[in-house]
Order: structure tokens, then C-alpha cells, then sequence
């Protein structure tokens, strides 16, 4: 084999490890994409939820004043029954 012939032989290699390089660099790029995607799509279910949590909380609290200014109207008012 004439050293032409392997250095031929050696780019054509180089040139087929570079274009299977950057078949691999295009992949994974696309997959930390997709990745990053999900991520994003994850992070704001979480805002949502976080959200949902704290109007949850919100009317929850409002509950519980209403039900005790119930509780203590109740309370006043058979007190006040009892004086008559």
C-alpha cells in the first residue's frame, strides 16, 4: 500500500469520524432540548400547583373566620336568650 493510498484511506476515516461526531453532537443536542422542555413544562405544573396550594389556604382561612364568627353569634345569642 503507497503511502498515498493510506492517507486516502486515513481521511476518509477522519471525515467518517467527523460526520459520526456530529451526528452524536446533533442528537444529544436535541435530547438535553427535550430535556430542558420537560423541565420547563415540570417547573410550571409546580407554579401551578403552588398556586392552587395557596388559594386552597386563602379559602380555607376565610372558612374557618366565617365559621367562627358562626360560632360565636350562636354563642352570643343563646347567651342572650338565657337572660330573658
Amino acid at each position: 500500500m503507497s503511502f498515498q493510498e493510506r492517507l486516502e484511506r486515513l481521511e476518509a476515516s477522519h471525515v467518517q469520524l467527523m460526520t459520526d461526531h456530529e451526528m452524536l453532537v446533533k442528537e444529544h443536542e436535541a435530547f438535553l432540548a427535550e430535556q430542558d422542555r420537560e423541565w420547563q413544562r415540570q417547573q410550571e405544573r409546580w407554579r401551578q400547583y403552588e398556586v392552587q396550594r395557596q388559594e386552597d389556604r386563602e379559602r380555607g382561612a376565610a372558612l374557618d373566620r366565617r365559621i367562627a364568627e358562626l360560632v360565636s353569634g350562636i354563642g352570643e345569642f343563646i347567651r342572650q336568650s338565657a337572660k330573658k
